[in-house]
């Protein structure tokens, strides 16, 4: 018969417990406390005829203190002290769980247990004959044996074929069984005989910690395997917290009271569990096929976690199934999360030569594209201004740089004199082959505005009525020039673009210009105005477009205005080629690694500059 004595203060000795008429007999066949701050004692009492050695087991091994008393004609006989909380080596018999030699005297021999844990305590005990002890323990050991390696091989055969595919989620895969080891190992009580044997520091805190590292490998896992971030987003954030949740877990146990943090890891275990099976029931749902086996793999552990509570409150019967239900629901999981993996890789191979196959012929309608791109390109090349004519007293250099194969920026001239002539430069709004060829419908129709050459604001004027309707979504702003080199007279006027930069020495920074007007195509009137400018010999005048100022690095901030300012001032005694080239390479240095995400157009003009070439052929491309 076992009789329980439960001490709240746990200050109670020996000699206090005999003299007390604390105990009363226990109902339960096993021993059971649930979650309890108390020191409990047990009493058991034996007979034997004649001297006898027994073994007395207690198969729980989280008991934090166990002192264990024999007891016979109120002598004390035998007496040990163990735990979790001391070394593996004070334990009397070498094995996971506690078992003590007893050496029986003819007649009654008492046996009194104190026991007090960290969370659920329970105080099932076995008395065996000493050689059907060693028989368990020999067997127990297989079991245990087999157990961890069945996990260690699907480890390393996973961990081998991560090295063969590169798949990130096998090696998830292989972090998530080694931690999860490390909770059996810890709850078997095998990890502290094996392993931790001087750890006991480690063994009280195991539960939180490697919780915690189980979830923060699984989750990864679980997230490239049912690729959650593409079929279920909202499911993929709850997954990411439970990440979180893990790492919480880890250091949870180092920061409070290992009884508190395991208590508070035992209660929220099974929302990551909960969360787990609905995420993957989600992709499952949405047509990912390899969901299923995970699953069904993360049900079958969450049935194992179920019937192992339930055996733990005695609402279910001790048996080999309840003993040990995390055993065949862990190993039941790795197995079909493998299968899973496997699974994957078919699916993902059929869906790779699926689409190869669909490349290839997309290879071919590419190929297409490319060529008809690279005509559109030819046809634009042709319709773009190739050379600035010769123009006395004006040195030019241009640059222009398409973000795709063609372009929406445009630049021409109408020469009306030796000295006179009138410049334009204009952005079509988009880009791509539409945007290419808006900006041709636009240049032709700058050809046509050679008698209205001398007033730049009829010349945009004249533009917008041809063009005006016939544009689609798509408009231009633009800039444009007249120039009177030999009376150093010039005329602007814009259509919504980037203000025109004149900068000259004399001058204390570059005039910045633009006069009022809106865009050409989607008005009827865009109301542009004219203005006069004085220019003085030496003048340098810069037309851009807006692929220039708005280039952005890799932070997303812009070159800007203030720097082409700067630029204009630092490299103003530069030739128009030169400068025209430097600043292609600054912009350039700007974007880093990056790619243009406009086209890149500029006209550099210089006014009677003395000592300098006053014609400039016009590049295509930046080099």
């Amino acid at each position: 018969m076992i009789e329980t004595c439960i001490d709240p203060g746990g200050d109670m000795r020996l000699a206090d417990v005999m003299q007390s008429d604390c105990f009363h007999p226990e109902k339960k066949e096993i021993p059971g406390f649930g979650e309890t701050t108390n020191s409990i004692w047990l009493r058991v009492t034996l007979s034997s005829e004649s001297y006898v050695a027994r073994m007395l087991e207690l198969q729980w091994p989280h008991i934090d203190e166990l002192d264990v008393y024999t007891v016979h004609s109120q002598m004390l006989q035998q007496e040990w002290s163990t735990g979790v909380r001391k070394p593996f080596s004070q334990r009397p018999y070498p094995t996971r769980t506690f078992a003590f030699p007893l050496q029986l005297q003819p007649g009654e021999t008492t046996i009194y247990l104190r026991a007090w844990a960290i969370g659920n305590l329970q105080m099932p005990m076995t008395v065996w004959e000493a050689e059907a002890f060693a028989v368990h323990d020999r067997r127990d050991q297989v079991v245990q044996g087999m157990y961890f390696g069945i996990i260690f091989v699907m480890g390393m055969y996973n961990l081998f074929l991560f090295f063969s595919f590169r798949d990130i989620s096998y090696l998830y895969y292989v972090l998530y069984v080694v931690a999860f080891s490390l909770v059996q190992l810890g709850f078997t009580g095998t990890g502290f005989e094996l392993f931790w044997p001087n750890l006991p520091y480690l063994q009280v805190r195991y539960f939180p910690l490697f919780t915690g590292l189980t979830l923060i490998f699984v989750f990864p896992f679980a997230r490239e395997f049912l690729q959650s971030r593409v079929h279920a987003p909202i499911m993929d954030r709850l997954l990411q917290a439970m990440i979180v949740l893990g790492a919480l877990f880890v250091v949870m146990p180092f920061l409070i009271d290992p009884h508190i943090a395991s208590r508070i890891a035992t209660i929220a275990t099974p929302i990551p569990q909960v969360i787990g099976i609905i995420t993957a029931a989600v992709v499952y749902r949405r047509g990912f096929r390899p969901a299923r086996y995970f699953l069904l793999a993360f049900g079958l552990l969450a049935l194992a976690i179920v019937v192992t509570l339930m055996r733990s409150l005695e609402l279910l019967p001790v048996s080999f199934f309840t003993e040990n239900g995390m055993q065949i629901g862990s190993i039941s999981e790795v197995i079909l999360l493998s299968f899973a993996l496997g699974d994957r890789i078919n699916t993902l191979k059929s869906e790779r030569e699926r689409i190869l196959r669909g490349s290839l012929l997309q290879e071919q309608k590419l190929s297409m594209l490319r060529h008809e791109l690279d005509a559109a390109r030819r046809i634009q090349s042709s319709v773009l201004q190739k050379t600035i004519p010769r123009i006395e007293g004006l040195g030019v250099a241009s640059r222009y740089m398409p973000m795709n194969h063609v372009g929406g920026d445009f630049f021409d001239c109408l020469q009306l004199g030796e000295s006179e002539v009138c410049f334009i430069i204009a952005d079509v709004s988009g880009h791509g082959v539409s945007a290419a060829l808006i900006a041709s419908m636009g240049q032709i129709a700058f050809d046509l505005q050679l008698e209205r050459a001398r007033r730049p604001e009829h010349v945009l004027l004249g533009m917008n009525d041809i063009l005006h309707g016939r544009t689609g979504d798509y408009f231009l702003s633009a800039s444009c020039v007249h120039i009177d080199a030999k009376n150093l007279k010039a005329r602007i006027a814009s259509a919504g673009h980037p203000a025109l930069l004149l900068y000259h020495p004399s001058r204390e920074s570059p005039l910045e210009t633009r006069p009022r007007g809106r865009l050409i195509g989607p008005f009827p009137d865009p109301s542009v105005e004219g203005l006069d400018l004085d220019l003085l010999a030496g003048d340098r005048m810069l037309l851009f477009t807006d692929g220039i100022t708005e280039a952005r690095n890799g932070s997303g901030k812009m070159f800007g205005t203030r720097r082409l300012k700067e630029f204009l001032i630092t490299h103003y005694e530069d030739a128009v080629e030169t400068f025209a080239d430097r600043l292609y390479g600054e912009v350039r240095r700007w974007i880093g690694t990056g790619q243009f995400d406009d086209d890149f157009t500029l006209l550099v003009i210089d006014v009677r500059r003395d000592g300098q070439t006053v014609v400039a052929v016009t590049s295509e491309s930046a080099p």
